[in-house]
């Protein structure tokens, strides 16, 4: 009886293991097909707007090799304007020539007193040594030669011509003018006209100039001395 009791017990709990494992096998294959049919969520991008254009940065524009440039650009001087204001105040006379058939001679420029008219400034140049040209100037006795400038400002109104003993062949290109004047002319300042009436020699000539001016605070008129090398034949 006992051993029968035994038995039927046995048979019980191992039905009842059965019916556990039957259940939980049934619930893992229920988690599986929820895990299957569990729909996974996925982010769609909104549509573009076919008729939206870029913006780009109103400051930059884009070059051809497609580095972006700035329009801040920096405005060019004014170089005009800055000529204007680096104009140099000169208080040198406008330079002068002596043409002869035998060509052409450029003065230089000696005593003077020159006055800026715009600015009011004077300068002043005193005495000096005779600066010689690299030679003579050849001149025919009884040719009339002309004093003429390229300078735009050349209105001088009294020319006369001082003429001093000159050397052929001196020592040197700066030479004194410690002798006495053979002959002084005065010329007439429009035609700037001078015939030649000298003995065949060489010559130093300074052409002595005065110029009006509208300042009047120096009292006293603008005066220019070019000085010139002839040899008359």
């Amino acid at each position: 009886m006992k051993r029968s009791i035994l038995m039927l017990t046995t048979f019980l709990i191992a039905g009842l293991l059965l019916a556990a494992c039957e259940i939980s096998s049934t619930d893992d294959d229920d988690a599986d097909d929820a895990a299957e049919e569990t729909p996974v969520a996925t982010e769609t991008a909104p549509a573009e707007d076919p008729t939206e254009e870029p913006t780009s940065d109103p400051t930059e524009e884009e070059s051809e090799d497609g580095e972006a440039e700035s329009d801040d650009s920096t405005p060019e001087p004014d170089e005009e304007a800055g000529d204007e204001d680096n104009e140099q105040i000169s208080l040198t006379p406008p330079g002068i020539s002596l043409i002869a058939e035998s060509g052409e001679q450029v003065g230089q420029v000696g005593p003077h007193f020159w006055i800026h008219e715009a600015s009011g400034l004077a300068g002043e140049a005193e005495g000096g040594a005779f600066q010689l040209q690299e030679e003579p100037l050849v001149v025919q006795n009884g040719e009339t030669v002309t004093i003429e400038s390229d300078e735009e400002d050349y209105y001088p109104h009294t020319i006369s011509a001082i003429v001093y003993p000159g050397e052929a062949e001196p020592e040197g290109q700066t030479v004194p003018l410690g002798s006495e004047p053979v002959d002084e002319i005065e010329l007439d300042a429009e035609e700037g006209a001078w015939e030649v009436d000298l003995e065949a020699d060489t010559y130093y000539i300074e052409i002595v100039t005065e110029w009006p001016t509208e300042n009047d605070a120096f009292d006293r008129d603008k005066e220019a001395t070019y000085r010139f090398w002839v040899t008359v034949e």
